[in-house]
C-alpha cells in the first residue's frame, strides 16, 4: 500500500491510531485549529466550482468544509492510506449528505496514478510524517493545473508546543514527539525551509501565515492526553516504551491537563499557499 522508499509506505510507518481509536484527538483537533484553516482556504480565494484533492484527510471533518466552500458545482476527492479512517470519515457525513465529497483509500504517494487534474490540492499535517516532502511535491505537480493553488498546513516545529510556566508534563509531551519522528524518520522542522523548496519546484508564494492556539478549554486540554494515548501501541511495538513507562508519562501529562493554572500552547500552525 504505498512506496516504501519515500515516505509512508502502509500503515505501520504512520505512527499515530487510526479509526475509532483515535475519532476523540482528532474531533478535539479539529476544534482546536479549524477556524483558521477555514479562513485562509477562503482567503486563497478559491472560486465556487473548484476541483480540490486533499490528500491524508483522515475522518474528513475539513473534507466536509472544503465541499460546502466550493459549492454544488465544484468537487472535493478526499483521499487517506487508512480505510479505517475513511470509514469512519464517510460515517461522519450529515444526514442529508454532501454530494460533490468523495473519499478514496490512496497513499499520497501514488496520486500520480488519477487520470484528473485539480484546480486545488491540501494537505493538512501530513508532511511533517514524511520522509521526504519534496517527492510528494513532484508528484503533485503532475496532477495540478496550471495556475492551480497547493495549500499546505502544518506544524512549524515541535518546539513550539509548550507551557507556561514549564514543567515535567511538558518534557514528558516533547519526549513522545521525539519519538515519533524516530519511528517515522520525519522531520517536524521542514516547514522552515519549505516556502524556498516550493519556489525552486516552480511555485509562486501567493500566502504564508502562522498561528499559535492556546488549550483554553477543557475539552481542547484533553488532546494532550490523547497525544500519548495515539502513539502507546505503536511506541510499544518499536521498543520505544513499555506499559510501565507509559503509564508514568501519561500521569505526568494528566497532571498538567489539570491544572488550569498551567497555561498551555499547542504546535504553531504554518499555513501556506503555492501558485503553480
Amino acid at each position: 500500500m504505498g512506496i516504501s522508499s519515500v515516505g509512508i509506505a502502509d500503515e505501520s510507518k504512520y505512527a499515530i491510531a487510526t479509526g475509532m481509536k483515535d475519532k476523540e484527538r482528532l474531533v478535539i483537533l479539529n476544534e482546536i485549529y479549524n477556524s483558521s484553516s477555514l479562513i485562509f482556504f477562503q482567503d486563497c480565494n478559491i472560486p465556487k466550482g473548484a476541483r480540490v484533492l486533499e490528500l491524508g484527510c483522515g475522518i474528513g471533518l475539513m473534507s466536509q468544509c472544503f465541499a460546502l466552500a466550493v459549492g454544488d458545482n465544484g468537487y472535493v476527492l478526499a483521499t487517506d492510506i487508512s480505510e479505517d479512517q475513511l470509514q469512519l470519515a464517510r460515517s461522519l457525513l450529515p444526514k442529508e449528505s454532501i454530494s460533490n465529497l468523495e473519499f478514496r483509500q490512496l497513499s499520497a504517494f501514488e496520486i500520480d496514478t488519477l487520470n484528473q487534474q485539480f484546480d486545488v490540492i491540501c494537505a493538512r499535517f501530513l508532511l511533517v510524517h514524511l520522509q521526504n516532502p519534496q517527492q510528494l511535491i513532484q508528484k503533485i505537480k503532475k496532477i495540478l493545473k496550471p495556475g492551480g493553488k497547493l495549500i499546505i498546513e502544518d506544524i512549524t516545529s515541535n518546539d513550539t508546543f509548550y507551557s507556561f510556566p514549564h514543567v515535567k508534563g511538558m518534557e514528558a509531551l516533547h519526549h513522545l514527539d521525539k519519538l515519533q519522528c524516530e519511528i517515522q524518520k520525519s522531520d517536524d522542522k521542514y516547514f522552515a525551509s519549505f516556502p524556498d523548496m516550493l519556489q525552486k519546484e516552480g511555485f509562486t508564494i501567493f500566502s504564508i501565515r502562522k498561528t499559535q492556539p492556546k488549550l483554553d478549554t477543557p475539552t481542547k486540554r484533553k488532546s494532550i492526553l490523547f497525544h500519548l494515548l495515539s502513539l502507546k501501541d505503536t511506541l510499544i511495538t518499536n521498543k520505544k516504551m513499555n506499559e510501565e513507562e507509559c503509564s508514568q508519562i501519561y500521569q505526568k501529562i494528566q497532571e498538567l491537563e489539570q491544572t488550569p493554572s498551567i497555561e498551555i500552547y499547542y504546535y504553531e500552525l504554518g499555513q501556506i499557499c503555492g501558485i503553480f
